[in-house]
Parts: C-alpha cells; structure tokens; sequence
C-alpha cells in the first residue's frame, strides 16, 4: 500500500493542546490524525458521528480544565485502542 503525506494547518493553540495530549496517549499527533481518518472511511455514518462526536468532547474537556490541570481521559494507548475497539464491537 502506498502512503501519502498531508498538511493540515490548525491554530497554534489548538496544535499545543494536540501536543499535549498525544504526549499523555504515549502517542503522535500523526498516528492520532491517521487512525481518525482510517476510522473515518470505514465506518458507518452513524458511528463516523458518534466518532467525530467524541473527538470534539476531548477538546471541549481539555478547554474546559484550567491549564496543568489536564488528566489523562484514557490512561494509556493501548487503552485507547482497546476501548474504541471494543464501543465498535470488534473486541
């Protein structure tokens, strides 16, 4: 499979929160943005909402809190993995 290369240009706030929390993931933000797009294509529109839904609930968490105060929603990557796996029934 032949992979392609992006960009996306997001504010600067928004890139240090990201930051922040893939560092808190023991992820990247490349491996974040690249399981929401492969999760993107392959689900249903139903889920892809659902999805999408809560992708928007991290940032609205994470703005909420002031900064430093931030705890991890899911404690590890494999968790990560391991809970979206199993809300899509695949675990």
């Amino acid at each position: 499979m032949t992979s392609r290369n992006i960009t996306v240009k997001v504010d600067e706030e928004v890139y240090r929160k990201a930051s922040i929390r893939a560092a808190e993931l023991d992820t990247s933000l490349s491996a974040i943005v690249r399981k929401f797009l492969t999760d993107l294509t392959v689900e249903s529109p139903q889920s892809k909402s659902k999805r999408i839904h809560e992708f928007e609930s991290l940032w609205t968490i994470s703005d909420a809190k002031p900064r430093g105060t931030v705890e991890p929603i899911i404690s590890s990557r494999k968790n990560f993995y391991n809970e979206t796996d199993a809300a899509r029934g695949l675990r």
